[in-house]
């Protein structure tokens, strides 16, 4: 009974701590719901359709802002500005979409992702960004994956288990369960619950970060075991590649791109993974790939720019191509 109270002691905190992300994750699962039992056809439909995507990209960045307020002690005018910097962001993203966008799904997929990845890349560093604040950069960040990964299992979890026992109502006692029914459960664990689990994780006192960590045995045994040897598979099959363009003198395809930005993604995350122990001699895998990672990348980066560069000469500048260097600049710059 006690750690029932504390828990929603400690809940009624986060809410306190993050109403607005809260608000936001509610608001988004409220008009998406609508949305779905809307014909999407008519235009109150596509209001709220709009609607919801502004209240998923508002969770993000009303996080970000509510850590920075609180790890750099931000007085209540400045927050109240940053605030309203962040709705007038979200009202002009509202407005530019018009329904002819959704006739391409995939542009329209596309650009709201990059939208809403700005926002997701803002939460990384809104409590450290200075020079003299890497490891706690670093560390923050680790904690963030690892909130986000357990956050997920919950949701994953409550959502299966919840809608089994849905499906065993309308199976064993012959109560009819909707489609739509479904989808609200997904909605409102994957956008609202989901959202708190997270902010429930985040620690009142961000000076934990400061403080050097032990590295879990568990966590080093996952890297050097399931990520180094995907990471290895990657290096064969790239270099090979590079080596049979450089031996041939073949053009190389724009299809070698998404491999390397996946590699790329793979070895950073991996490398955030191992940043506490990366030159702890102890572990010479783990020494040698942190300290040879980037050198092994950039070769095939110089290919993948070699890559889409072709294409964009032969068949013009596209809105993916475009990304596709967006991507590769973000690679550079990890």
């Amino acid at each position: 009974m006690l750690q029932i109270k504390k828990i929603l002691i400690d809940l009624y905190g986060t809410l306190g701590r993050f109403p607005i992300p809260i608000m936001a994750s509610v608001l988004g699962f409220i008009f998406f719901s609508i949305s779905i039992h809307t014909d999407s056809s008519d235009l109150k439909g596509f209001v709220f359709i709009k609607l919801a995507l502004e209240s998923v990209s508002g969770i993000s960045y009303f996080i970000a802002l509510d850590i920075f307020a609180e790890s750099k002690k931000i007085d209540l005018g400045k927050r109240v500005g940053l605030s309203l910097l962040g709705f007038c962001m979200l009202g002009l993203h509202y407005y530019s979409i018009i329904p002819a966008m959704l006739d391409s799904e995939s542009v329209f997929l596309t650009r709201y992702l990059v939208f809403i990845t700005c926002f997701h890349v803002l939460v990384s560093f809104s409590a450290f960004y200075d020079n003299d604040e890497n490891q706690n950069f670093w560390q923050f960040n680790f904690y963030l994956l690892t909130s986000i990964s357990i956050a997920i299992v919950y949701s994953v979890t409550l959502f299966l288990g919840v809608a089994g026992a849905l499906y065993a109502v309308e199976k064993l006692l012959k109560i009819y369960i909707t489609t739509n029914a479904y989808l609200d459960l997904f909605l409102f664990v994957f956008i609202f619950l989901n959202t708190l689990f997270f902010l429930y994780q985040i620690p009142k006192s961000f000076d934990v970060f400061s403080h050097k960590t032990v590295f879990k045995n568990s966590l080093r045994i996952f890297v050097q075991y399931i990520l180094l040897p995907i990471l290895l598979l990657y290096i064969l099959i790239l270099y090979i590649y590079l080596f049979d363009i450089v031996l041939t003198g073949v053009i190389p395809s724009n299809a070698v791109c998404i491999p390397i930005f996946v590699f790329s993604i793979i070895g950073v995350f991996t490398y955030l993974l191992i940043y506490p122990i990366r030159k702890d001699k102890q572990y010479k895998l783990l020494y040698f790939f942190s300290k040879y990672f980037f050198y092994i990348l950039l070769p095939l980066l110089s290919l993948y720019f070699i890559a889409i560069t072709l294409r964009i000469l032969s068949y013009g500048i596209t809105e993916d191509r475009y990304l596709i260097v967006v991507f590769g600049d973000l690679a550079i710059g990890n």
